[in-house]
Formats: C-alpha cells, sequence, structure tokens
C-alpha cells in the first residue's frame, strides 16, 4: 500500500499472513522506527505484517507544540488502511498508541510515558532543562552518557534529535490524555523502569479500561533480556482479545 511522504515507513512483510490486520510500530523519544527491527523479525516470522514509523521531527518543529504533529501524522497513516492496524507503541509512542486506539483494532502501549498527573514526578522522564538546547528549534539530544544511564541503557546507540518544541511541551506536562475505549488495549509496565512508574501505569491501565501486565524488565523493553517472551505475550494478548476474526481464513478447497 502507499502512505505517502508524511512519514518514514519500515515495513516487513509477514512470512506467511496469518491474520486479518497489520501491526503499526510507534517509537518514543530520541530514536527512530529502527528500534524495532528486532521486534518486526520476531512478528513477521509469526505471521505479522509490521510496519515501523518514524515521527515526524520536521512537521513538530514548526507545529504548536510539537505533540500534535505527532498525533496528526499517526491518525492519517492509520485512515490510509484499509481496514484498522493493530498499534504497538514504546515510551512516548505508547502514549500515542492509546491516543489513537479508538481508530485502531487493538492497542498495546509498552511502558509509556506519564504525565505528573499520573506519574507523581514533577517531570514526567525528570529531563534536565539544560538538554533542551539554547534557541527555539534547537533539537534537544541528551547527553549520551546521562541518555544511557538515564533509559536504562535503552537509548544507546539510538539517539536522534528531538524536536525543541515536543520537550518543552512534555515538560510542561499538560498532554492530552487518553479517555477510556471499546477498543481492547494493554498497558505494559516494568517493575525496574526509573521512567514509567509502575503504579502510575496501572492507574492509567485501570482509568482507561486497558488490560494490565507487569513484565520484570527496566524502560529498554524492547531490546533487554526476555524482549521474546515480551513480543510472545503480546501475540498472545492479541490473538485472544480479537479471536477468530483476526485469523486468516484457510483457503476453500
Amino acid at each position: 500500500m502507499e502512505f505517502g511522504d508524511e512519514l518514514e515507513i519500515d515495513t516487513i512483510a509477514a512470512q506467511s499472513a496469518k491474520f486479518t490486520a497489520s501491526l503499526v510500530l510507534v517509537h518514543g523519544l530520541w530514536s527512530t522506527a529502527a528500534i524495532w527491527r528486532r521486534a518486526m523479525g520476531f512478528l513477521a516470522h509469526r505471521g505479522w505484517t509490521c510496519h515501523a514509523v518514524t515521527l515526524p521531527r520536521a512537521a513538530a518543529i514548526s507545529a504548536a507544540n510539537g505533540f500534535d504533529a505527532y498525533e496528526s501524522a499517526l491518525t492519517h497513516l492509520i485512515l490510509k488502511f484499509p481496514s484498522p492496524p493493530i498499534l504497538i507503541g514504546h515510551d512516548l509512542g505508547g502514549w500515542l498508541a492509546l491516543r489513537c486506539r479508538k481508530l485502531a483494532r487493538a492497542s498495546i502501549a509498552i511502558a509509556p510515558i506519564l504525565p505528573p498527573s499520573l506519574s507523581g514526578q514533577t517531570l514526567p522522564i525528570r529531563i534536565p532543562r539544560s538538554w533542551l538546547g539554547l534557541r527555539t528549534a534547537a533539537p534537544s539530544v541528551p547527553p549520551s552518557n546521562a541518555g544511557s544511564s538515564f533509559f536504562d541503557g535503552g537509548i544507546s546507540g539510538l539517539t536522534t534529535a528531538e524536536p525543541r518544541r515536543v520537550v518543552e511541551f512534555l515538560l510542561q506536562g499538560n498532554w492530552p490524555a487518553p479517555v477510556r475505549q471499546d477498543t481492547p488495549a494493554l498497558v505494559v509496565a516494568g517493575i525496574l523502569d526509573r521512567l514509567t512508574p509502575f503504579d502510575a501505569a496501572r492507574q492509567l491501565a485501570q482509568g482507561i479500561g486497558a488490560d494490565f501486565v507487569s513484565v520484570e524488565a527496566s524502560h529498554a523493553m524492547l531490546s533487554s533480556p526476555g524482549w521474546e517472551k515480551r513480543f510472545g505475550d503480546a501475540h498472545r494478548w492479541l490473538i485472544q482479545t480479537l479471536g477468530e476474526a483476526l485469523l486468516v481464513p484457510p483457503e476453500e478447497e
């Protein structure tokens, strides 16, 4: 299918298509679609066609707060599919997956970053203001040593500039909240995560009517040991939750 030029899309087709919905994978702060490559291979082997997006930084620079540009681009992408896809997001991508939940077949939020109203922290991600840069449109890139330590190693080697407007908006903490929907959703939280408080993630899931699961992992769930089991569990949750309608019917004899 043609997606147009608004988003960069990295696609891996299913080795043998088994499902009636595709996966749309959304990265978090200071990352790109590349963070999903290992998971995409794992999921494609199990019958999923995967589309990993890189959020439109150029559009976010000129947007009112940057966040709107990300949500708008993801919304437009979802609407281009012939049938609603399944959203899986990590970090900021997890929050976006929940925000766009009503347009999807299902949404999975992996270690979503949370606003202060839920996290109980002064900042949802405790970003030092010195990381913002000095000019209005200056990109924000955390120092490699501090960033890697802060993100439990999950940002190492994948750091990319984040528009200042996006980071400032998150610092303000006044984010648009996801709401309760009938669309199935799952929130995955790590008990070792220093970025997404475990109890706050559970509170979020309860508030929006989502399933909740905890795992023994840090914020770097996409790459830290045990990532295969986490995606295997997500795969099984989707099948159990969406049922037979998710499965491609066998060819008639």
